[in-house]
């Protein structure tokens, strides 16, 4: 699934910077669709903007929950 992304490329490490963690940036995309399972229709939108990955994790900077009304 990574892999059909156009930013796939990123994840194998770009300006020197080491591979990120497609393991790591897989457990952060699960969590966050179960978060959005879990909050059902309570759940407008969800913006995760950047996701920051690394070797060992990947990180949520910023996000955004807009609760439906």
């Amino acid at each position: 699934m990574l892999g059909t992304l156009r930013a796939s490329r990123l994840l194998e490490g770009v300006r020197g910077a080491p591979p990120a963690s497609r393991e790591a940036v897989v457990r952060a995309v699960t969590a966050l669709s179960a978060l959005a399972a879990d909050l059902g229709d309570r759940l407008e939108a969800l913006d995760i903007n950047p996701l920051i990955c690394g070797p060992d994790s990947a990180v949520a900077v910023d996000a955004l929950l807009i609760p439906r009304r």
